[in-house]
């Protein structure tokens, strides 16, 4: 139940994250080194992993509404 809730947010949960995790090594860089874009090479490496959630999601959510089509054109069939 919990893992179907909460699976549609996953998505923007892991670009908070990620968000988060370029802001803080973006300060800790230009703190430490002076240079500000430490962060970006996290973000740039994670960021399709954002798109591979949300299309993962899309697959789940086309194969559903496959398969409840099919139900579906069987009940109509059984009429």
């Amino acid at each position: 139940m919990m893992r179907s809730y909460l699976m549609p947010w996953i998505p923007a949960i892991f670009c908070a994250v990620l968000c988060l995790i370029t802001l803080v090594t973006g300060i800790a860089g230009a703190w430490l080194t002076g240079k500000s874009d430490a962060g970006m090479i996290a973000f740039l490496c994670f960021l399709p992993i954002c798109f591979f959630h949300v299309g993962v999601l899309i697959k789940d959510l086309r194969e559903e509404n496959r398969e409840l089509r099919s139900k579906l054109d069987e009940l109509l069939k059984n009429q």
